[in-house]
């Protein structure tokens, strides 16, 4: 009987290592295969080249779409010179007639008064597109405004407009018959021009700022009182005194509401109040109410007259009368 016991324990124990040693033979045999299995190497990063051609493309913000017909400038933005013109195509595209290097920043100009931009864009290695081997820049641009301005008296009469087919308007207001020599009155202003918009330019190639502005210019007797907006002085002297009031420029944005489809036009009001206590009985000065986009005001002061890129859109001549 014990023979027999001891027989069926060697078998067990035979059959146990057996099974174990084969276990660990497998296992070893599996890592020896996974060590020399062969290594795939990772794919090879996609060379970027530091110089290649620039493809810029023009958009319309506002209306969508791209904008043909641009004349583009690009200037080394380090050095300010001028790299080539040329003009956008049908498809509002620009190609450069030679490479440019990579991580190197270049300043983009129109010069188109309607498109009127100017800022300085950087290439990247992201903006690069194997696929057309050069790099590609997207630059969103609006479009300039048009207005439609409507002089009131202190009655909120309306003393006379302008529209974009006639510029230029007359009128006058008599401080006696009216009997208030300190009238205020109010320019209200509608752009009509559906997805435009004013906007300021910092032009970084010459430092220079336009700005959308309504001008005064006051002559003597007559004098400011105040401005429902703030305003900055271009000019004073004993005969008559210049001022600039900055439009605020998102309440001048004329588009489609995305959301419903609706045309907005938008519009503003400005008031001015006249000292017109100076003026004697029978006699007369003129206000000239002016909106101008592109308007550089350091020019102004220095000058005394506008910068080329000035555009006068309106021109009220107010006669007030004693």
């Amino acid at each position: 009987m014990d023979k027999i016991l001891y027989v069926i324990i060697l078998a067990v124990c035979v059959f146990l290592a057996f099974v174990l040693g084969a276990s660990v033979v497998l296992k070893y045999v599996s890592e020896l295969a996974e060590k020399m299995k062969p290594v795939t190497p990772p794919p090879p990063a996609e060379v970027v080249p530091t110089k290649a051609s620039l493809k810029l493309i023009f958009f319309d913000k506002l209306a969508g779409g791209t904008v043909a017909n641009l004349q583009v400038e690009v200037f080394d933005a380090e050095s300010k010179v001028r790299l080539f013109t040329a003009y956008t195509n049908e498809n509002g595209i620009v190609t450069s007639p030679f490479a440019l290097n990579r991580d190197k920043e270049y300043i983009v100009r129109v010069t188109n008064l309607t498109y009127f931009y100017a800022d300085t864009i950087k290439i990247t290695k992201e903006d690069y597109s194997k696929s057309e081997d050069m790099f590609v820049k997207a630059i969103y641009i609006t479009k300039f405004g048009d207005v439609e301005c409507r002089l009131l008296d202190p009655s909120y009469t309306k003393l006379t407009e302008t529209t974009p087919s006639s510029r230029s308007a007359t009128c006058s207001y008599n401080v006696t018959v009216s009997g208030d020599n300190t009238p205020e009155f109010k320019l209200m202003i509608k752009n009509p021009v559906l997805n435009t918009e004013f906007r300021a330019v910092k032009d970084p190639l010459t430092g220079r700022e336009y700005k959308t502005v309504i001008v005064l210019t006051i002559n003597a007797p007559v004098s400011l009182i105040k401005t429902s907006l703030p305003h900055t002085t271009l000019y004073e002297s004993n005969t008559k005194s210049v001022i600039a009031i900055e439009i605020p420029y998102e309440q001048l944005k004329s588009y489609k509401d995305p959301s419903t489809g609706k045309e907005i036009y938008n519009e503003i009001t400005v008031t001015f109040e006249l000292d017109c206590k100076g003026l004697s009985t029978g006699n007369s000065a003129n206000v000239i109410v002016e909106f101008i986009s592109l308007a550089d005001l350091d020019y102004y002061k220095e000058n005394l007259s506008w910068n080329s890129e000035a555009q006068v859109l309106s021109q009220i001549t107010l006669t007030i009368q004693a």
